[in-house]
């Protein structure tokens, strides 16, 4: 996906584990599988080593401008309207919903 956003420089505080482990209590341990097989439940449970870890793949990630590739799918779903029965809802009457990595839900929570 290179040359498709064109690069800014930007100053961001420090992404550190404390920060993903703080984002983390907050988010919703409902959601779905994302693409990537990792729940936000899951990622609440990893130790503040393994966090640390992956704030520094997320700042690796912001100093080249390039998501990897795993981590920039979608799982789209239709989910019938409001008032709407599953049952009865053809095409028309579903709406789109999109599940995306559970990392980049993460880190776009915290950016």
């Amino acid at each position: 996906m290179k040359g498709l956003i064109s690069k800014h420089e930007c100053k961001l505080p420090p992404l550190t584990g404390k920060k993903i482990h703080q984002r983390l209590r907050k988010a919703k341990s409902t959601s779905a599988t994302s693409t990537d097989g990792w729940r936000i439940n899951e990622l609440k449970e990893l130790p503040e080593m393994l966090l640390e870890m992956i704030a520094k793949f997320f700042t690796a990630i912001e100093m080249e401008g390039e998501w990897p590739e795993a981590l920039l799918h979608g799982k789209i779903s239709l989910i019938p309207k409001a008032g709407v029965h599953s049952e009865k809802a053809g095409p028309l009457a579903q709406r789109p919903i999109s599940v995306l990595s559970a990392l980049y839900r993460l880190h776009s929570s915290i950016r």
